[in-house]
């Protein structure tokens, strides 16, 4: 059975040793994992207005690759390319086994808070059955940045006036991978990032422990129903919200499918 969740952090308290925090299903209480090592993921053929599309797929690949080849955690991110998919906010964003990074760049098209700078929605199973081997298993993610409201920098030295891209994705990348916000404020799943911050780029030893706990093993291997791309029908409408820069909260929840559920 698949369901879908709409669920952004607050800002939480000092930090702790070995906090990290996973998403768990919210009937069930299931941890969120992927039951798969290869992860295919789309950029939208749009970009991003701050960057070409060059770099913006050299910083989106450089944000996936803290997460990716550990010793202890063999996944690995494909990049199948640029796609349409993800042009329509409400129509495209939603379970189709497409995993796509897209930046809305206009006022009409970001339907968050102004000061959500990025919006990670997850499909997943409530319980076993039909597509689902696990209940908790992820089956899809789409990373939606507002670039309406924010300006994007991909120096090494950000500018305190704009956002560190990679900063931003790698971030949100551990919410696709099932990580929720934790206590220890210099680790990349804590849930605030000031202008100008890069120290996200990398992993802090809280988030490499969840890393490598859930991930050391996959249950079931399997390969991608189309490896070859994203250019499957757009999927279905998502509601929620994402993680937030200043450490406001907002929860809501919205059944898409009988039995699918999304976080976001």
């Amino acid at each position: 059975m698949m369901r879908g969740l709409a669920i952004a952090g607050v800002l939480l308290g000092a930090a702790d040793a070995a906090a990290y925090v996973r998403s768990i299903t919210p009937d069930a209480g299931a941890p969120m994992e992927w039951n798969t090592r290869e992860i295919h993921y789309c950029i939208n053929e749009n970009g991003s207005d701050d960057m070409d599309f060059e770099t913006l797929e050299e910083q989106v690949a450089l944000s996936f690759a803290p997460w990716e080849g550990r010793d202890c955690a063999p996944l690995e991110f494909v990049y199948d390319g640029p796609t349409a998919i993800g042009d329509d906010p409400v129509e495209d964003i939603g379970y189709d086994g497409k995993n796509i990074i897209v930046f809305r760049e206009t006022q009409n098209v970001w339907s968050f808070d102004s000061d959500v700078i990025a919006v990670t929605t997850v499909s997943f199973c409530e319980g076993v059955g039909g597509e689902c081997d696990l209940a908790g298993e992820i089956l899809d993610g789409d990373i939606e940045v507002n670039g309406f409201n924010f300006r994007f920098s991909t120096t090494d030295v950000a500018p305190r006036t704009r956002f560190d891209l990679r900063n931003t994705l790698t971030h949100e990348v551990g919410h696709l991978l099932g990580f929720d916000h934790t206590s220890v404020a210099d680790a990349t799943m804590f849930a605030s990032a000031p202008p100008g911050e890069t120290s996200k780029r990398d992993l802090h030893p809280d988030d490499l422990d969840a890393l490598c706990d859930v991930y050391a093993s996959i249950y079931d291997e399997r390969s991608p129903d189309d490896p070859t791309g994203c250019t499957a029908a757009p999927g279905r409408p998502a509601n929620g919200s994402g993680w937030l820069p200043l450490g406001l909260g907002l929860l809501a929840l919205g059944v898409v499918l009988p039995g699918l559920r999304r976080r976001r």
